[in-house]
């Protein structure tokens, strides 16, 4: 018994230690957000991902200009829309052409009366996923390739006779995953992502000299609790300011043809 005393005296000295008191709070933050970034970052699943704008070029031509004919490719129309399509894998599987339902292929089509004109692929971010493209004896572009790992895809050009991205419609099935699902990118925050960069890096920064002010009022005055207000505001500032950096990443490196103007 005596030789416990010292060794609890030891283990109270060092717990009203504002060190080991500083130690314990960043571990009691930073434990469970790492829990969840290293669960997040090791979940491996498959995220069929689309999205898809478009540049409407003519819009009811002969209600306008009764005399005015255009014709595309040898047919008359009303109507010309150019719309890009980006398909890709969000995930951390890997996709491959195995996993899409033989019933239900990933294909862009018309919706009521619009008809596709034409369409290709003008950019792809794996030529080894030899992602390609296919018309048949039906009004709709297929979308074929042999494999898609994370963030890898192609974009699409469409040129129909809709009048904007509501007349065409994107369907598929990829196996334990389902059907495709749009995620709307942030074009803006793309176009604009060098002053994102800036204005997010500098609020980064700021969080970072917030925490370093609690940790110098922490070593003046031994006291933990100063550095719970900095550490919250510097906490807050970093996750506003990081939510401008995501942003400017959501469209895959490689497909920023999507994202420019066209």
């Amino acid at each position: 018994m005596g030789s416990t005393e010292p060794i609890t005296d030891q283990l109270i000295s060092a717990m009203n230690s504002p060190w080991v008191r500083l130690v314990l709070f960043i571990l009691a933050i930073a434990g469970p957000l790492l829990a969840i970034f290293f669960y997040r970052k090791g979940r491996k699943e498959k995220l069929p991902r689309y999205d898809l704008r478009s540049n409407n070029v003519v819009r009811d031509l002969s209600g306008r200009y009764e005399s005015l004919q255009m014709f595309y490719g040898g047919k008359q129309v009303q109507n010309l829309t150019v719309t890009r399509v980006i398909l890709w894998n969000a995930g951390r599987e890997t996709i491959r052409d195995t996993d899409v339902a033989t019933s239900a292929p990933i294909v862009i089509r018309p919706v009521g009366s619009c008809s596709i004109l034409d369409a290709r692929v003008v950019q792809e971010n794996n030529s080894a996923s030899k992602f390609s493209i296919s018309t048949g004896p039906h009004p709709e572009v297929r979308c074929q390739f042999e494999y898609l790992d994370r963030d890898q895809g192609a974009v699409v050009q469409v040129v129909h006779t809709g009048k904007s991205s509501s007349d065409l419609e994107i369907a598929g099935t990829i196996k334990e995953a389902g059907k495709l699902v749009r995620k709307k990118l942030q074009i803006q925050a793309f176009r604009e992502r060098t002053q994102r960069y800036i204005v997010g890096a500098s609020g980064l920064f700021l969080a970072v000299f917030m925490v370093c002010l609690g940790l110098i009022d922490v070593m003046r005055t031994g006291a933990i609790t100063g550095l719970v207000l900095p550490a919250a505001l510097g906490a807050f500032i970093a996750y506003v300011s990081s939510l401008g950096l995501v942003r400017t990443r959501e469209v895959p490196k490689g497909l920023e043809a999507f994202g420019v103007e066209f």
